[in-house]
């Protein structure tokens, strides 16, 4: 039972984060997630665990918490994410 309600819950997300991205997407936005990508100082992003990561070498994004928000090709919101050493 409790799987059945974990993969309820993994479908109505995968479904509300791809209707999300087609609204955005009709409004001129773009969604940009950096899960699992390398870390580069320049990503517009704030990283939410800064404290725990002594370098920004060998890191990669372990979870975006909130997206990059784009418009016209200008960053209108930075995302969040947390980073973890590269394996």
């Amino acid at each position: 039972m409790q799987n059945e309600k974990s993969a309820s819950a993994v479908a109505q997300l995968r479904y509300s984060t791809s209707r999300l991205s087609t609204i955005c997407a009709e409004g001129g936005l773009k969604l940009i997630s950096y899960d699992r990508e390398s870390y580069v100082p320049n990503l517009p992003v704030t990283v939410a665990n800064s404290d725990e990561t002594e370098t920004s070498e060998g890191l990669i994004v372990e979870r975006t918490v909130e997206p990059t928000i784009i418009a016209d090709g200008q960053v209108v919101a930075m995302g969040k994410v947390f980073l973890k050493k590269r394996a």
